[in-house]
């Protein structure tokens, strides 16, 4: 395990914030000499408090974890990949909304008579 008290440290693992310190520092002994706090600041939408900056950089010093260059190329593996899947479902989120909208439903009917009408149809039609 690189850092194992990484993970506790997020509320989110898988925010902009903890994704980027993962893709660009990846072992604890970059992330303690890390030094761009304004940049994470503005990534976070300033919840990255300069607080939790020392503090990640003080755990990182204090780390349990190890790294060597096996566990480096584990971790930017898994982070393509996870990239790479949640690219993946926004274009399939992006191809479901258009298949929706050529479908035409009555419930996206942005005319409520329309959709009145539908209703009255199909209770009709039980």
């Amino acid at each position: 395990m690189i850092f194992p008290e990484f993970k506790p440290f997020f509320s989110n693992s898988f925010g902009a914030t903890s994704l980027y310190i993962l893709e660009k520092y990846k072992t604890p002994e970059k992330v303690a000499n890390m030094r761009d706090f304004d940049l994470l600041s503005k990534i976070s939408r300033s919840k990255f408090t300069y607080a939790k900056f020392v503090k990640l950089k003080d755990l990182a010093k204090n780390t349990i974890g190890e790294s060597n260059d096996i566990f480096e190329l584990e971790l930017t593996s898994i982070l393509n990949l996870y990239k790479n899947i949640d690219e993946q479902i926004i274009e399939l989120d992006k191809q479901i909304s258009t298949i929706i909208k050529d479908l035409n439903p009555p419930t996206l009917c942005t005319e409520p008579q329309k959709l009145d009408n539908y209703f009255i149809l199909l209770i009709q039609g039980l």
